[in-house]
């Protein structure tokens, strides 16, 4: 059901009263329906459907008409000094909030620039330091190539799967102690030959050329290193 009362339009659902009136009596029906709520989509203030808000409802737009015409006379009513210097308090308060806003705006680019040239910068050094890297791989790769193939020539990989071979076992029976010697010297002698002709100090041979027969324990840890890459950790004597 639907009213009309002095240009207040009042709707009645099952559970809800419906409200729509001018925007001038907004604040005089929430002191009024403090419990309302606003219906965005019906665009109208709402309230339950009881009795007691049927009649106060019928009761407060009986009285509205007269409510809306002071609330337009009010509006209509010109600023005050007091108003006028609110008002350019308030002016000069926002220029003061702006002129800030940009000052703060302004240092957040000083600060972006700085950043930029800096990572610019950063980046410079780590393309430096890469290709200085990469140089370094280079040359560890030209020097490895000679010794790798004086290593075939002189039976290096032999000798390390002999030494291998007596690693997987728990003791070296005394028959078997001339083959494993004759490994380890033709490592440590692989190791000087190197050495001599290249000028490259190979570790992992000295080490392997020098193990005992007593230590497996220690041949093991040896071959962990070196049996892959018998050239890890080359340096120029």
């Amino acid at each position: 059901m639907t009213r009309v009362i002095n240009g207040i339009r009042i709707e009645e659902h099952t559970d809800q009263l419906y409200i729509r009136f001018p925007f001038a009596l907004k604040d005089l029906f929430r002191a009024s329906f403090k419990t309302s709520k606003w219906d965005s989509s019906a665009k109208a203030w709402t309230v339950k459907a009881t009795t007691a808000n049927k009649n106060k409802v019928a009761a407060w737009s009986a009285t509205a008409e007269g409510a809306a015409a002071d609330a337009v006379t009010l509006e209509e009513t010109p600023f005050a000094e007091a108003d006028l210097a609110k008002l350019r308090r308030d002016v000069a308060r926002a220029r003061q909030d702006i002129a800030a806003q940009r000052e703060r705006a302004a240092a957040a680019r000083a600060e972006s620039a700085r950043l930029t040239a800096l990572f610019i910068e950063l980046r410079k050094e780590v393309e430096a330091v890469r290709s200085d890297a990469a140089a370094a791989a280079d040359e560890l790769h030209a020097a490895r190539q000679p010794a790798l193939a004086l290593c075939d020539e002189l039976g290096v990989g032999a000798a390390i799967r002999t030494l291998a071979w007596f690693a997987r076992k728990s003791i070296v029976l005394k028959a078997d102690k001339g083959e494993f010697y004759a490994a380890c010297q033709k490592l440590d002698a692989a190791h000087a030959e190197i050495l001599g002709r290249l000028e490259l100090n190979v570790p992992g041979l000295k080490l392997l050329g020098d193990v005992s027969v007593n230590r497996l324990d220690r041949l093991r840890e040896l071959l962990a290193l070196y049996e892959d890459d018998v050239l890890r950790g080359i340096d120029a004597d």
